[in-house]
């Protein structure tokens, strides 16, 4: 996202807003750490149509898939539950999920493995909610940052990292199949590492 032509995002961001006058008091802001651009905005009905952008249609390169979601405000709270369902959609977690005395603001899946971010009303989240009647003990979510390990860029995952190949996690290129991986958490390759240990072989 930061590789971005500022102008260029700027022009699509306003051109999906719609509405001129509020598009025009849009500041748009980066997070390095998770690769996102925040778009704040105090009206819920631009709020809402900037939600449905699912794509950026740059001019120089193919549209950019792009995943939209609210980032809660100040006074609200995230919480995760785990052992869901990971295909359910926004209106469907909605009519699942059920809290006592506590206001349930947004839902989403969080990639596949059954994990749910919840954002609530209050400061800080329940011990508990109710998915599907069931009960679900509610952590609170902390936000890290975001690391592909088949490219090693922030705010990448590897089911959808754009590169067609892991990469070395040193000097970011491609060794081969033959060269085979040291460690595989960090897709450090036995060729990169030996380049850099030989000149203790040397003395």
């Amino acid at each position: 996202m930061s590789k971005l032509d500022p102008a260029e995002l700027q022009q699509i961001i306003h051109s999906m807003a719609e509405d001129p006058q509020l598009a025009k008091y849009l500041v748009l802001k980066l997070s390095r750490s998770s690769n996102a651009l925040i778009l704040p905005t105090c009206d819920t009905k631009q709020a809402a149509r900037l939600l449905r952008i699912q794509k950026l249609p740059l001019s120089l390169r193919p549209h950019l898939h792009v995943i939209s979601h609210q980032v809660p405000a100040s006074g609200m709270s995230r919480g995760v539950i785990h052992g869901c369902r990971p295909c359910e959609t926004y209106k469907t977690l909605m009519k699942a999920l059920g809290a006592d005395m506590e206001e349930i603001v947004a839902a989403r899946p969080m990639g596949r493995r059954g994990t749910i971010l919840i954002t609530f009303a209050s400061p800080r989240p329940p011990r508990e909610v109710f998915y599907w009647s069931f009960r679900r003990t509610v952590p609170q979510y902390e936000q890290r940052a975001l690391v592909c390990l088949r490219c090693h860029h922030p705010g990448l995952k590897a089911a959808t990292c754009p590169a067609g190949a892991a990469v070395c996690v040193k000097c970011g290129k491609q060794h081969g199949e033959d060269a085979g991986w040291l460690f595989r958490t960090t897709r450090r390759s036995t060729a990169c590492v030996v380049s850099i240990r030989s000149p203790l072989y040397r003395a």
